[in-house]
């Protein structure tokens, strides 16, 4: 009856042990923000510092102008097709960065890829804001390696658009 005891002892322990590991998986499981938790935290829509709108009488406002003041109005769809209008005329190549925010702001994950991963062959001075942005896309999407392939990139200078964040965002 003695080693009948110890063998139950052992079997407790045993069973203990198991459950002590499954607790700890699973709050590590469950304590790791979502792709889309972590999106939300970082997300922030671009604010228009490449053409901000000055109102005026005289004359009507061409499809730039009007393209950043839907941007503005936050109608993100008129402005998807009117910054696509203004690039077809003008190649002004930030009109493809605020129409890829504006297919984000809209939901449309695999367009605004499409749309930054273009903005970025021009090189302009939205370049690491571009990154940032589909960088965060791409997180949206699942694809981390994508995402992490970005975030790397941005945080290898100090002086770059989102560094903090981009930091934090990988760590996490």
């Amino acid at each position: 009856t003695n080693s009948h005891k110890n063998r139950n002892a052992g079997l407790y322990w045993i069973a203990a042990s198991i459950v002590i590991l499954l607790s700890i998986g699973a709050f590590w499981t469950f304590s790791s923000p979502s792709n889309d938790a972590l999106f939300e935290r970082y997300y922030q829509v671009a604010s228009n510092t490449s053409n901000p709108i000055v109102r005026s009488n005289d004359t009507a406002p061409d499809v730039m102008t009007k393209a950043y003041i839907a941007y503005e109005s936050q109608d993100y769809q008129n402005a998807q097709t009117l910054f696509s209008e203004a690039f077809n005329e003008t190649s002004a190549s930030e009109l493809l960065f605020y129409k890829g925010i504006s297919q984000l702001e809209s939901g449309n994950l695999s367009d605004v890829i499409e749309t930054l991963k273009k903005h970025q062959t021009f090189k302009d001075t939205l370049l690491e804001k571009s990154q940032w942005y589909l960088a965060l896309a791409y997180l949206k999407s699942d694809n981390l390696i994508e995402a992490k392939t970005l975030l790397n990139s941005l945080t290898a200078d100090a002086s770059s658009y989102k560094y903090a964040e981009a930091k934090e965002l990988l760590s996490e």
